[in-house]
């Protein structure tokens, strides 16, 4: 009998685990996780300023760099030295939008320690599709000038991923 159950659970065991690395292989799990699709479209995004007022940024024709973020995420808080200083580098060529969904409150009170302007931090208002998501954080997407998801990360920023989109906005 024992070893009629051992041999259930070994042969459960292996199934699960070629199951596993089979659909692991098939689907990307940052992909899975971030819940955004390259070459999909964000349609609406809208979001809220320092000041409150609410803007869809799908409205504008031009590439822009969207970085998903909160206070309490410390890889987050990290790269938004980085990112700023990325931004003033080429906010010719993008606009950048740091959003969070968070209560205003806690965003300026980063800010305020941080020494960070205001005015480079959106607040999440809506968005009626699903790859803009706060499952986990950070996350970085690039949209070209129709709104097309040409690039995207979930994870904090390195130098090789701000020279992919370098090359991309070129």
């Amino acid at each position: 009998m024992k070893n009629k159950y051992f041999l259930i659970s070994f042969v459960s065991t292996i199934l699960l685990l070629f199951g596993g690395t089979y659909w692991f292989a098939k689907y990307k799990l940052s992909d899975l996780v971030s819940g955004v699709e390259l070459n999909s479209s964000v349609n609406d995004l809208y979001v809220k300023d320092y000041l409150s007022n609410s803007t869809n940024i799908c409205v504008e024709k031009k590439y822009k760099l969207i970085n998903l973020w909160a206070t309490w995420c410390k890889p987050c808080v990290k790269e938004l030295p980085e990112l700023i200083k990325f931004k003033e580098e080429y906010s010719k060529k993008c606009t950048f939008y740091f959003i969070s969904n968070q209560e205003r409150t806690d965003i300026d009170k980063l800010c305020n320690n941080k020494k960070f302007e205001k005015n480079n931090f959106f607040q999440f208002e809506k968005s009626t599709n699903n790859d803009i998501n706060f499952f986990v954080l950070p996350k970085s997407i690039l949209l070209d000038e129709n709104n097309k998801i040409i690039w995207q990360k979930t994870s904090a920023l390195d130098s090789n991923d701000f020279e992919k989109i370098k090359k991309l906005l070129h």
